[in-house]
Parts: C-alpha cells; structure tokens; sequence
C-alpha cells in the first residue's frame, strides 16, 4: 500500500515508529506497505484515524484523502453537487479530477445548452 508509505514518510516516521503506533512489528508495517498482507478492518480504521484519512483514500479508492465524517448523509440529505459527485465516484469507481469535472462540463453544457454563466 503506497499509500501507507507516502504518509509515514510525510509525518517523518520510519516503519519501527509506525509498528509503535500500531502495536505490530516493524515487518508487518513493510508487508502492509508491500501489499503482501491486507490489512484488517480495526488496522484500517487507527491507519485512517491517525493520518486523518479516509479508509477508502488508504484502499486507493478515491484521490481525495479527506477525513472520515462521523455521520455519513442520507441521500435524502445531499446537495445536487454532493449527489452527483457520489454518483460519478460511483461510475468512474474513484472520484473523477478536476480535468474529468471539467470535460463533463464542457460537454453538459454543449448537450443542454446550458449557458456560460449560472444565475443564482
């Protein structure tokens, strides 16, 4: 998991440090970061709470490392930006870049014909 790695080096941790943290040994850390073991759900949830991460950004599920919320919405809850960004993280299976957003759109627009400027 490149991930696991990328963030204990940003928190200028060595992989003895980390086991620490943990409470695993340091092979384990090497082996999680290698991919050569998976780790498991309570690992997953101190990794993603000690690097204030999402479980999904250390998995490689989505680009965006923001932070866990402690209570998700209901769909009945979100925001047409909200609902469609959950909507095309669930088509692309990650959330789409800023270049992505752009060409999509570029292209609504076009389809639509949606004018440059939205009133509010």
């Amino acid at each position: 998991m490149n991930r696991i790695r990328e963030l204990r080096r940003a928190r200028g941790l060595n992989q003895e440090a980390l086991a620490k943290i943990l409470r695993v040994n340091r092979s384990a850390v090497s082996k999680y970061e290698n991919e050569e073991i998976p780790l498991n759900d309570e690992l997953l949830g101190t990794l993603a709470d000690y690097f204030s991460v999402s479980t999904d950004y250390l998995l490689g599920r989505v680009e965006n490392p923001s932070p866990r919320r402690e209570k998700e919405k209901a769909p009945s809850e979100l925001s047409a930006e909200e609902a469609l960004m959950l909507a095309l993280t669930k088509l692309f299976g990650r959330e789409p870049t800023e270049a992505e957003l752009e060409k999509l759109y570029n292209v609504s627009k076009a389809v639509f014909n949606v004018p440059d400027k939205l009133e509010e």
